[in-house]
């Protein structure tokens, strides 16, 4: 049954993943208030039957539903909560007391919205009611997208309910929110590689480049965070819970362990440093305009190609058709929108952007890890800075008691 959760809500194979971000992407990038819930749900089990958990016997157990807050917000409120207590012991019993409270309520409030929509006969519509003590506000359902909001819900029935309680779920869903975001900012950012090719054969003499290497850094630095979490953290945490599981000869002894292996968990994807995740969350947030911005140019210039086709060649069809005409028209097109408009202004002002949000994570990281001693955390700056570039790159902000790597002589 665990390794049936582990499938899908840390994302254990990514061929459900892929399946399901295709054919479900373009509905949850609305508000929450124009989403299908039934069609979201349709979406859902045919990515799963489709790819290889299919295999499953206990697929059909899974579901989904929306938040009616953002991830950020939650754990905004768990820290909040934990930090106004007096002792870090106390903090914690806080910390899980709350998570506790918001995972009845998002029980509850299953029933209590099919009530509502049978009694309105409406639209059936599923939403978490978070606790009404120390409750992160409320998103509008217009402002809130379903990307922020979406995330999965699992049947369990005694007696297993009494190891994989609600509060469980409730770490496992902080966890799959986490993941589901960052691997979906990982695959903008391959998209925006294709509009990117698209200028390739252009003779632009360079004009994106600039957009091309900043896209290529954001790639970088989201896959070797994804692969941290996923290979480094997640992988490792899963095999020794196993085993202590298999040495476990009480009830109580196996519900410590897997707390414990939640607990590690959420700690070591950046879920309980509420500082680190705003830092992540506002750089993946520049991630995801500067593909906006990409696509949006590439659209623009490909909508505009009209204006710029010479008067005599929109009578001469095989003239328009052209491979190398087309190509030259293309080019005088992308020259003069990237030298009469404000581009390289807007790919600086994201370079920028990025270079600042990257530098006070990777800040962040090494001050954390070590104030506390926090190997997981050397480990991700090490990799994001494996070769000394932020290091070099901003050498007045990483300026503390190591490096990356080791200067020479």
């Amino acid at each position: 049954r665990l390794r049936s959760i582990k499938r899908y809500f840390l994302l254990d194979q990514g061929d459900f993943f892929v399946h399901f971000m295709n054919i479900a992407g373009h509905e949850l990038q609305k508000s929450t208030s124009l989403i299908s819930f039934r069609k979201l749900e349709s979406l859902l089990e045919l990515a799963v039957r489709t790819s290889a958990a299919n295999h499953d016997p206990y697929k059909d157990d899974l579901s989904c539903f929306l938040q009616r807050y953002t991830l950020r917000q939650k754990l905004d409120a768990i820290h909040s909560s934990a930090a106004a207590s007096s002792s870090s012991t106390a903090g914690d019993k806080k910390m899980k007391k709350i998570i506790t409270m918001m995972a009845n309520n998002n029980l509850k409030s299953k029933d209590e919205d099919a009530k509502l929509a049978r009694k309105k006969n409406v639209k059936h519509r599923r939403y978490a009611k978070p606790s009404l003590t120390n409750v992160p506000p409320l998103v509008s359902a217009n402002a809130l997208k379903g990307l922020d909001a979406f995330t999965l819900t699992y049947k369990v029935r005694w007696p297993l309910s009494l190891i994989i309680s609600m509060r469980s779920l409730t770490k496992y869903q902080l966890i799959f929110r986490h993941l589901f975001y960052c691997k979906h900012v990982e695959a903008k950012l391959h998209k925006a590689w294709l509009n990117q090719q698209a200028m390739k054969e252009l003779n632009v003499q360079g004009s994106f480049h600039r957009a091309h290497l900043l896209r290529q850094r954001m790639l970088h630095f989201m896959q070797n965070l994804v692969y941290y979490m996923m290979v480094e953290v997640l992988e490792p945490s899963w095999h020794t819970m196993v085993a202590r599981l298999h040495e476990a000869k009480s009830v109580d002894k196996v519900l410590k362990v897997h707390d414990s292996f939640l607990d590690k968990c959420l700690t070591q994807c950046l879920l309980n440093n509420q500082r680190l995740f705003k830092t992540l969350n506002k750089l993946m947030g520049t991630c995801l305009l500067f593909v906006e911005h990409i696509k949006s140019s590439a659209d623009h210039i490909r909508s505009n190609l009209r204006k710029y086709v010479p008067p005599r060649t929109r009578k001469d069809r095989k003239h328009v058709y052209d491979r190398v005409a087309k190509i030259e028209v293309e080019s005088k097109y992308a020259r003069d929108f990237v030298e009469q408009g404000s581009y390289a202004k807007i790919i600086q002002g994201f370079e920028d952007r990025f270079n600042a949000s990257v530098g006070d994570f990777v800040k962040d990281l090494r001050g954390e890890s070590n104030m506390h001693y926090d190997h997981h955390l050397t480990n991700l700056s090490t990799r994001l800075d494996y070769n000394g570039y932020y290091s070099k790159r901003f050498p007045e902000v990483l300026d503390d008691a190591y490096t990356a790597v080791p200067a020479t002589k």
